[in-house]
C-alpha cells in the first residue's frame, strides 16, 4: 500500500471533517490516479466527493458536513444518515443513494424520555462499509435525477479492490477504534480474495462484519455530562424553593393551630345594599404550620410534584443507545467484456425499545463490446424493518402490543451509452435509460392506541382479570374499543364500546407510519457534446409516478350530514407526472480558469406521508398536493492543476453561485377551528400539509479548495446562504410530561418534521505536515458554524401566514387564518478545533491518534432534531414559558483508531 493512501486514511479517521483531509491525501502522487475527492475540480458543475470513510474515525454526520452546500438533519432516535442539500432533505428533495440505489426508508423514533418522537427519511448504511460519497446539487445525470429536487447523495460500498490493493490475490481491511467521552469502541474487519485466469478474467469474493456502539451520555465542553447538564442550576431553584418555604414559616404544635392575630380588612357586613362602602379593619388569627419537620417535609413533595418543569436535559442518555451489527458479502465476475457484482448487506441496529434490521440484495452487470454497447443493468431488492416493543412511548402514548413497520422497494435500472467521434475536437455521447422503482410502507396493526384520548395501558393494568383483560386487548388491536375521553367521563370513568365522540375527537388516527405504495417509472437521456473547447450536457427525464394510500372517514348516511358511527378504511389513488431537464455549458479556456454555466428544472412528488397524515380520522389528509418545482441557475468555475508550484503537487478549486426558485413548496400548517369540513377538527386546531402559496427562494455561493504538496496539504472549504422557505407547525411540538392537553396534542407535531434551514454560514478548514518519508502526519481541523435557526413552541402564539383572503382583524377573518412555528436564531459558534497524528511504523499498520474539540468548548450543532425539542422548554406559573438551548455537542475527546491492511 503506497504511504500516501495510508496516510489518506489517517487523515479521513481524523477528521470531524476532515473528508477533506483525504481529498487531498487520498492521491498518489506515484500512480497519477486521481480519487473521487480530485476529480470533482475537473467536472463543471456542482459536486463534491469524499474518500476513505469506511477507516474514519469521525461520524458520517461530521464528514458530510465538510461538504459546500451540504448538511445533514441529525437524530439520534433514528438510526439514520440524512443528507440535506442546500437546505432540504428527505426522499424526493435529495435522491439519497447507496451504490446508485435511491433509499426510501422513513424511521420513526420512540420518546427519548423528554421529548417526543421523530421521523425523517434516512439512509441505514453502516459507515464502516462505506468507501465513499458523491454529492451533486443543482443538477442532475441518471438515474441520480428521479425526483430529485435539489441535488443527490451516493454512498459507494466497499469493492474488492478497495481492500485488494494492486496484482494481490488476497486482501484484508481491518480497523479498530476507541476512545474517552463516551466514544464506544468500534471494530471492522473485511476479507477478499480473488483468483484469475488464463484468458485474463477473474472472479473474487468479499465477506465483512461491523461492530458499532453509539452512547450518546457524553461530557460537554467544560466536562459536564450531558445527563447532568442542569444539575446545579436544579439543586439551586431546589433551595430557592425551600428557602422561600421556610421565610414564611410559623411553628406551631400543630398545624392549624392559632399563634397569634394579624389585622385584616373584611367588607363591612352593615353595608346598605347596592351602595360601595370602604372595608373594616378586623383581627384575624394566624395559623401555624405545624413542626418543623412535617413543614419541610411537605414542602418537598411539593417540589417533587412541580419540579419536572425545570429539567432541561435535552435527552435521556439511556433511550438512544445503539448496539449496530451488519455484515456484506459481494461476489465479482469480471473478463474483457463483462463485469458481474452480486452484493448483500445486513443491518441490525438496537435503539432501546426499537430494533431496526434491514436486508439488500442487489445484482450489477454491465457489457462492453465497442463504442456502441455499453449496457449496465441494475436490480436491486431492498426490506428495512422497524420492531418496535410494548415498552415503546410514541408521541406520550404507551403501545399496548408489539408492533412492526415494513419498507420494501424493488429497483430496476437499464441503460446503454452511445458513442461517436466527429472530430479530433468534437464528439458526442447518448445515454438512455429505463428505471422502475416500486416501494411501499406497511405495518403489523394499525395503532388505535396513539388517539389522544385513548388511555388503552392504563385500563389493561386496571383490568385485574386475565379473561378479561385479554378481551379487552384484543378489542383494543382489532378497532373494535371506543371510550369517553379524559375530559368527558359522564359515565364515571367506565369505558365502552361505541361511547365515545368521533364526531369532535376523531377516533382512528394516521400520524404514525402511514401505509400506502409508490411506483416511479422513468425514461432518461443525457447527452454529452464537446466541440473546441466547449463543452455541453444535456440531461432530461420523464417521470410518471403512481400512488395508493388509506384513510379513514365516515359514510354519510342521508342528505342531513348524517354520519354512520364507525370509521371506515378508504383507499385511495392517484398519479402525476414530471417533465424534468438538466443544461451545463463548459469552457475549457484554461486549466486553471474552466468557467461553466446551468440550468435546471426539477420536480419532486408529494409523499405519502404527507398525502395521508391526518390526527383525527380524515381531517389533516392532503391528497390535492401539487408537485415541488425548482428552476436553479448556477455559474462557476473549477481550476485544477498538478505540477502547479512543486514537481507532483496538486491544486483545486472550485467556485460556485446558485439562484433557486422553487413553487408548491410542501409544508404542514396549524389550521384554526372551524376551518375543516369533515366533521372534525371544530374545537382546536389541527395539522394539515398544503403548498405554499409564495415562491420559495434559495440563493448562495459555495467555495472548495484544495492543495498537497506531499510534505504539506491544506483542505479548505465554505458556503454561506439564504432563503425564503417557510417553516411547518410540526418542527416544534408540545412536551410530554405532563400529559398534554387536547389542543397541544393536536398541535403536537408527533416529530414529522424539523428546521431544515443550512446556517447563515459554515466553514471548514483543514491542514498538516508529513514527515519521515510520509509515514507521519501532523495536522489540525476547524470548522465554523454561522447563524442557524431553531423552531419555538408556543402556546397560543404561533406565525401567521399572509392570506390575502383573510387579512384584517376580524374575528371571522382570524378564524381561518393558517399558522406555522416562529423560529428563533441560534448565533454562531465558537470555532472547533480538532488536533491529529497518523503514524505507520510497520508497513500496513497505521496508528491515528486525535483530539476532537480539543479547546473543549461548549457548542451547538446546528440542525439537530434535539434543539427543536420540548426538552428545550419549561412552563411554570410564575416565569411563564422559558426557552433554554442546552443541548451542546461532545466536549474534549481523544480517540484512538490501529488500521491494517494486508
Amino acid at each position: 500500500m503506497k504511504p500516501i493512501i495510508k496516510l489518506s486514511l489517517v487523515a479521513v479517521c481524523f477528521g470531524c471533517l476532515s473528508a477533506e483531509t483525504i481529498v487531498l491525501d487520498t492521491i498518489d502522487v506515484e500512480d497519477k490516479e486521481l480519487k473521487a475527492e480530485k476529480k470533482v475540480y475537473q467536472e463543471p458543475k456542482a459536486v463534491s466527493a469524499r474518500d476513505d470513510i469506511a477507516t474514519s474515525t469521525q461520524n458520517l454526520d461530521t464528514i458530510l458536513r465538510t461538504i459546500p452546500g451540504t448538511f445533514t438533519n441529525q437524530d439520534k432516535s433514528t438510526g439514520t444518515i440524512a443528507p440535506n442539500i442546500r437546505g432540504s432533505q428527505g426522499l424526493g428533495r435529495v435522491n439519497t443513494m447507496i451504490d446508485g440505489v435511491t433509499q426510501t426508508f422513513y424511521s420513526s423514533g420512540v420518546d427519548d424520555g423528554k421529548s417526543g418522537s421523530t421521523s425523517q427519511f434516512g439512509a441505514t448504511i453502516d459507515p464502516n462499509f462505506i468507501a465513499g460519497v458523491d454529492v451533486e446539487r443543482g443538477t442532475f445525470g441518471g438515474k441520480s435525477g428521479i425526483n430529485s429536487l435539489m441535488g443527490s447523495a451516493n454512498f459507494r460500498t466497499l469493492g474488492i479492490n478497495d481492500v485488494i490493493k494492486g496484482d494481490k490475490n488476497f486482501g484484508f481491511l481491518g480497523k479498530y477504534q476507541t476512545g474517552d467521552n463516551a466514544y464506544k469502541n468500534n471494530y471492522m474487519g473485511t476479507f477478499a480474495g480473488r483468483t484469475y485466469f488464463d484468458d485474463g478474467s477473474y472472479m473474487g469474493v468479499l465477506i465483512g462484519h461491523s461492530n458499532r456502539k453509539i452512547s450518546q451520555n457524553y461530557k460537554i465542553g467544560g466536562g459536564i455530562r450531558i445527563d447532568q447538564i442542569n444539575d446545579m442550576e436544579f439543586e439551586n431553584l431546589h433551595k430557592q424553593h425551600m428557602k422561600s418555604y421556610m421565610d414564611v414559616y410559623k411553628p406551631s404544635a400543630k398545624k392549624g393551630d392559632i399563634v397569634g392575630y394579624k389585622e385584616g380588612l373584611v367588607p363591612d357586613p352593615n353595608c346598605p345594599f347596592g351602595e360601595v362602602c370602604s372595608p373594616i379593619k378586623v383581627k384575624v388569627p394566624v395559623r401555624g404550620d405545624g413542626p418543623k419537620d412535617e413543614y419541610l417535609k411537605e414542602a418537598e413533595k411539593i417540589w417533587k410534584e412541580t419540579s419536572d418543569q425545570y429539567i432541561r436535559t435535552p435527552f435521556d442518555p439511556n433511550k438512544l443507545k445503539q448496539d449496530i451489527k451488519s455484515y456484506m458479502a459481494k461476489f465479482e465476475y469480471a473478463d474483457e467484456h463483462n463485469f458481474l457484482t452480486l452484493s448483500f448487506r445486513n443491518l441490525e441496529n438496537k435503539i432501546w425499545s426499537r430494533k431496526i434490521e434491514a436486508n439488500n440484495y442487489q445484482i450489477n452487470y454491465n457489457l462492453n463490446n465497442d463504442e456502441n454497447i455499453d449496457l449496465n443493468v441494475l436490480l436491486n431488492y431492498n426490506e428495512t424493518k422497524q420492531k418496535y416493543s410494548d415498552i415503546a412511548s410514541i408521541s406520550g402514548k404507551e403501545l399496548i402490543s408489539g408492533l412492526e413497520t415494513k419498507n420494501k422497494s424493488l429497483t430496476f435500472d437499464i441503460s446503454n451509452t452511445f458513442k461517436s467521434d466527429f472530430s479530433d475536437i468534437s464528439s458526442i455521447s447518448t445515454i438512455i435509460g429505463l428505471n422502475n422503482l416500486k416501494n411501499s410502507y406497511s405495518k403489523s396493526r394499525h395503532p388505535y392506541e396513539l388517539v389522544w384520548f385513548n388511555e388503552y395501558k392504563t385500563l389493561l393494568k386496571e383490568e385485574k382479570d386475565p379473561v378479561k383483560r385479554k378481551k379487552l386487548l384484543d378489542d383494543m388491536l382489532s378497532g373494535n374499543f371506543w371510550g369517553y375521553p379524559p375530559d368527558h367521563m359522564s359515565t364515571g370513568g367506565i369505558y365502552r364500546k361505541f361511547d365515545d365522540w368521533p364526531s369532535n375527537d376523531g377516533y382512528r388516527a394516521n400520524t404514525f407510519q402511514p401505509d400506502g405504495k409508490q411506483r416511479f417509472f422513468t425514461i432518461y437521456g443525457d447527452n454529452y457534446l464537446r466541440y473546441s473547447i466547449f463543452d455541453l450536457n444535456l440531461n432530461a427525464n420523464l417521470v410518471k409516478y403512481d400512488y395508493k394510500g388509506q384513510y379513514f372517514d365516515r359514510v354519510k348516511k342521508s342528505l342531513y350530514d348524517d354520519y354512520e358511527e364507525n370509521e371506515f378504511l378508504m383507499d385511495d389513488y392517484g398519479d402525476k407526472k414530471a417533465f424534468n431537464y438538466s443544461a451545463t455549458l463548459t469552457a475549457n479556456l484554461h486549466e486553471l480558469f474552466t468557467p461553466f454555466v446551468s440550468y435546471s428544472k426539477s420536480e419532486r412528488f408529494p409523499n405519502l406521508q404527507e398525502l395521508y397524515f391526518s390526527q383525527r380520522t380524515i381531517a389533516g389528509v392532503s391528497n390535492n398536493l401539487d408537485n415541488e418545482i425548482a428552476k436553479t441557475l448556477q455559474v462557476g468555475f473549477n481550476s485544477f492543476k498538478e505540477n502547479l508550484l512543486f514537481d507532483s503537487d496538486i491544486f483545486g478549486f472550485k467556485a460556485v453561485y446558485y439562484n433557486t426558485k422553487i413553487d408548491n413548496y410542501i409544508h404542514n400548517v396549524l389550521k384554526p377551528p372551524y376551518t375543516d369540513h369533515s366533521g372534525y377538527g371544530k374545537e382546536t386546531t389541527t395539522i394539515n400539509f398544503q403548498n405554499y402559496d409564495k415562491e420559495v427562494r434559495k440563493e448562495g455561493v459555495e467555495l472548495e479548495l484544495s492543495y498537497d504538496m506531499g510534505a504539506f496539504f491544506i483542505n479548505l472549504a465554505y458556503a454561506r446562504q439564504r432563503t425564503t422557505q417557510p417553516t411547518s407547525a410540526s418542527d416544534a411540538s408540545a412536551g410530554l410530561f405532563p400529559a398534554p392537553s387536547k389542543p397541544d396534542y393536536y398541535s403536537m407535531g408527533h416529530g414529522i418534521s424539523k428546521v431544515t434551514q443550512l446556517p447563515k454560514d459554515y466553514g471548514y478548514l483543514d491542514t498538516g505536515i508529513r514527515l519521515l518519508n510520509e509515514k507521519l502526519v501532523i495536522g489540525s481541523r476547524m470548522k465554523y458554524f454561522g447563524e442557524s435557526k431553531r423552531a419555538l413552541y408556543s402556546v397560543g402564539d404561533n406565525k401567521p401566514l399572509h392570506d390575502p383572503r383573510y387579512d384584517g382583524e376580524q374575528p371571522e377573518n382570524k378564524k381561518h387564518q393558517k399558522y406555522v412555528r416562529w423560529t428563533e436564531v441560534i448565533e454562531k459558534q465558537p470555532l472547533i478545533f480538532d488536533f491529529y497524528v497518523s503514524y505507520e511504523p510497520i508497513e500496513n499498520l497505521i496508528i491515528k491518534a486525535e483530539l476532537q474539540n480539543a479547546f473543549d468548548k461548549q457548542y451547538i450543532d446546528p440542525l439537530d432534531s434535539n434543539n427543536d425539542a420540548a426538552s428545550q422548554r419549561s412552563y411554570s406559573i410564575l416565569n411563564g414559558e422559558n426557552n433554554a438551548l442546552s443541548n451542546y455537542a461532545k466536549g474534549r475527546t481523544a480517540v484512538l483508531s490501529f488500521e491494517y491492511r494486508y
